[in-house]
């Protein structure tokens, strides 16, 4: 019986001590480029900045999160689970890829007044948008990412 107290106070005393104080803190979206440009084929990255004050990590994912070229969506983020580091300041990266031929055919009407621009200043609106979930066991926090930067190439 001892035995079992002891250990039930171990455990309660180790979830105390493992509060969170505070959620990862979200910085900035920053480093957005196109990464790759062939044939109509784009590649976009952006790295999204977070600090973590707490003693322990977590995770965050991003599965949600979509991709806008000048207002209208055209795919969604390519990413896996990321892993977050105890006390630190880290950047998480986002990919996304599309077909810019398949994306103004489909959307011939609402890109049509931007195609000009977009060929003349070869630069666009480029927008990230939806939930980045931090999760650490039953501690969920979502942050709305609307994050919008104009992109040269």
């Amino acid at each position: 019986m001892f035995r079992k107290v002891i250990v039930l106070l171990a455990i309660i005393s180790l979830c105390i001590q493992c509060k969170y104080k505070e959620k990862p803190e979200f910085i900035k979206v920053e480093k957005i480029k196109v990464e790759n440009y062939k044939k109509g084929d784009i590649t976009i990255s952006a790295d999204v900045f977070f600090k973590n004050h707490n003693d322990y990590g977590g995770k965050l994912i991003t599965e949600n999160i979509d991709v806008f070229l000048n207002d209208i969506q055209i795919g969604k983020v390519n990413t896996e689970e990321f892993n977050v580091p105890a006390k630190d300041t880290f950047a998480i990266p986002l990919t996304a890829s599309f077909d810019l031929m398949k994306q103004l055919k489909n959307n011939s009407e609402a890109l049509g007044g931007n195609i000009l621009n977009l060929i003349l200043k070869k630069e666009f609106k480029l927008s990230f948008k939806g939930p980045i979930t931090f999760s650490k066991g039953p501690f969920n926090y979502t942050y709305d990412l609307d994050q919008t930067n104009t992109v040269s190439f």
